[in-house]
């Protein structure tokens, strides 16, 4: 009896082993964590460059012909021409999430295209649209469209329906959404113009 009393831990030698314990439990939660959010960092940082990688421009193929777009990496690397034809396309934009562009086809409207130039698709058909936009969420693009006389701001959806007129917004230039996609800027007359996308109220 007395043999096996003195093979038990003493309560100091306990109290040590508990705090042991803890302490290896907690270093292993919090090295567990730190690999989650260097996890997350690595998708952050390659999402961030997914977005951020090409630079996206309007030049004449060869020095001739008509605007077409093309794209290169931000080193300079990997020139490629994105979109052909017989109209120049110019004013290109991102979409969110940097995989489309949305351009305007002078004389023939807005297009949308895969940053590799396939899945090229129509979005509008009045010959005049300019500047389009895409919205933060990627759900909207802003745009250009002449009303009486004047270029105002246009709204449509992503795939192109739901068009509409900003009924207050005055004469503009190339818009632009805020950061929060609840308000779109133009420049106007010399000053800048907060429009309402949901009610057209500048």
């Amino acid at each position: 009896m007395l043999g096996f009393m003195r093979t038990l831990p003493s309560t100091i030698e306990r109290r040590r082993l508990l705090r042991a314990t803890i302490s290896n439990r907690w270093w292993i939660l919090g090295t567990s964590v730190l690999a989650l959010a260097l996890g997350l960092a690595v998708v952050h940082a390659a999402l961030g460059a997914t977005t951020q990688r090409w630079i996206v421009f309007s030049a004449h193929p060869d020095g001739t012909g008509d605007q077409q777009l093309f794209r290169v990496d931000t080193t300079g690397a990997g020139l490629k021409q994105i979109t052909t034809g017989r109209l120049p396309a110019t004013a290109p934009a991102f979409s969110p999430v940097g995989t489309q562009i949305v351009f305007a086809r002078l004389g023939s409207g807005i297009f949308r295209v895969n940053l590799d130039g396939t899945g090229l698709r129509r979005l509008t058909s009045n010959v005049r649209d300019s500047q389009p936009v895409w919205s933060p969420d990627g759900k909207r693009i802003a745009f250009l469209r002449p009303y009486r006389g004047d270029w105002h701001v246009y709204t449509m959806s992503a795939t192109g329906g739901a068009k509409r007129r900003l009924p207050q917004g005055p004469p503009a230039g190339r818009p632009s959404w805020t950061p929060n996609g609840k308000a779109i800027l133009i420049p106007s007359a010399g000053d800048v113009v907060k429009i309402d996308p949901q009610t057209g109220k500048a």
